[in-house]
């Protein structure tokens, strides 16, 4: 191992970050790799029936496509998510540490195709729902 003083700048401070990090990370939980991806995981059948009565407006298609995040994930600082069992289905942007918790199906953005994530969080504009102007919503 070599020593810290003697590496260049920028280095020195990509490693100091990665060691704050792991340091910080408590022992056991998941992180980097070992973690589940989150456009792997669908809805089991439990929250497909529950989101299914939650959101009347889509299909089971629809539904079938929406990515959640399983229980313990760890979710990524700055990635935005949505709740669908918040009744209010309100976009949250992550903070470091946060979690999914038992109970949340949260559904990232950066893994939902736009035009479902739009009529998820209750976009009403149909140019950002594809359609054309002064078409019925849906």
């Amino acid at each position: 191992m070599t020593d810290d003083r003697f590496l260049p700048p920028q280095e020195r401070i990509e490693r100091e970050l990665e060691q704050e990090f792991h340091k910080q990370t408590p022992a056991g939980e998941l992180i980097g790799q070992n973690i589940p991806q989150s456009e792997a995981m669908g809805l089991n059948e439990g929250q497909f029936k529950d989101l299914r009565d939650r959101l009347p407006g889509l299909t089971d298609a629809e539904l079938e496509r929406i990515p959640v995040e399983p229980e313990g994930y760890r979710l990524r600082q700055g990635s935005t998510y949505v709740n669908l069992r918040d009744p209010s289905l309100t976009p949250f942007v992550a903070m470091g540490g946060m979690i999914a918790e038992p109970g949340a199906a949260l559904a990232p953005k950066s893994a939902t195709d736009y035009l479902l994530w739009n009529r998820l969080v209750g976009v009403e504009s149909p140019e950002q729902l594809d359609e054309p102007p002064g078409a019925p919503l849906p």
